[in-house]
C-alpha cells in the first residue's frame, strides 16, 4: 500500500519512488470505454489486452492507426481514473500534510506516425521523446489541481532532484525542469538522439535522422516548428543534409 508507506515516512521528508509499466503492460481498458470513443461508421477496435506493437503500413492496414490511437485514448483514461484514487488515498492518509506528487514518463509512445506502433520507435522521431510530467504540491495548492509539461530533456535525473528538492512557497514551475534541451543551442550545440534502426541529430533549427543502413536517404525536419516530425524537408535543404551528417556519421 503506497499510501500507507508515504504516511510512515519521517515527517522531516523522505522519497518514495514507485515504476510501472504504464503503457508497456497490457491494455485492459474496459470494452464500453474504448467503444464512447468510436462512431457507426468508424472501424471496430479488436477486443484485446496486448499492446498494438510493430510496424503499420498505412495501405495494407488504413484503419491500423486510428484502431490503435482508440485503445491508447482509453487506456489513458483508465490510467488518469487510477492515478486519481491513488491521490484520493493519499490524501485521505495524509490529510495534515499532503506530499508532493510527481509523475514522469519515461518513453514515449509511437502511434504509427512513422509507420510504427509501440515503446521501442525504430528512429529518434519526436513521438518517442514526448512523455507526460504532472505535478501536484498538496501545500501549495488544492489538492487536485495539476499542471502538465510535454517535453522532458534527455538527462532528467539532476531536474527531477531539483523539483523533489523545492521548498518554496510556490508550486515548483515545470517549465524550469521540462523542457526541449536540444532547443538552448548556447549551452548544448545539439544533441544526438539514438533509435534501434537510425541515430538523430538536433540542433536549435533543425533535426536530421540518419537511418543506420547507409544506403537509405536522410530526413530533415525543421525545428521548432515541425513539432511532430511531418515534414521532411531534406530533398529542398540538401546544404544542411550535407552540413549535419558528417556530425552523425564521425567523418570529416
Amino acid at each position: 500500500d503506497a499510501a500507507a508507506e508515504l504516511a510512515d515516512q519521517p515527517s522531516g521528508g523522505g522519497l518514495l519512488w514507485l515504476h510501472t509499466r504504464g503503457f508497456g503492460g497490457p491494455w485492459d481498458a474496459p470494452t464500453p470505454v474504448i467503444r464512447e470513443l468510436v462512431e457507426e461508421d468508424d472501424p471496430e477496435p479488436p477486443v484485446s489486452v496486448v499492446p498494438k506493437d510493430g510496424p503499420i503500413d498505412p495501405v495494407a492496414e488504413p484503419d491500423a492507426r486510428f484502431v490503435a490511437a482508440c485503445r491508447y485514448a482509453a487506456q489513458v483514461a483508465v490510467l488518469d481514473a487510477c492515478l486519481g484514487a491513488w491521490l484520493d488515498a493519499v490524501d485521505d492518509r495524509l490529510r495534515d500534510a499532503p506530499p508532493r506528487v510527481v509523475l514522469l514518463g519515461l518513453r514515449g509512445y509511437a502511434l504509427g506516425e512513422h509507420g510504427a506502433c509501440g515503446i521501442e520507435s525504430p528512429a529518434p522521431y519526436n513521438e518517442a521523446r514526448h512523455v507526460p510530467l504532472l505535478i501536484r504540491d498538496g501545500a501549495a495548492v488544492a489538492p487536485g489541481r495539476r499542471w502538465a509539461k510535454g517535453l522532458v530533456p534527455l538527462s532528467a535525473t539532476p531536474n527531477m532532484l531539483a523539483m523533489l528538492a523545492h521548498d518554496e512557497s510556490e508550486p515548483p514551475k515545470p517549465a524550469a525542469y521540462a523542457t526541449d534541451a536540444a532547443v538552448d543551442a548556447a549551452a548544448c550545440g545539439a544533441l544526438t538522439l539514438r533509435g534501434a534502426g537510425a541515430t538523430g541529430l538536433r540542433t536549435a533549427d533543425w533535426c536530421l535522422i540518419a537511418p543506420h543502413t547507409r544506403d537509405e536517404p536522410a530526413e530533415l525536419y525543421v525545428k521548432p516548428d515541425d513539432r511532430w516530425d511531418a515534414n521532411n524537408v531534406a530533398s529542398r535543404a540538401a546544404d544542411i543534409v550535407d552540413e549535419l551528417l558528417p556530425r552523425i556519421r564521425g567523418v570529416d
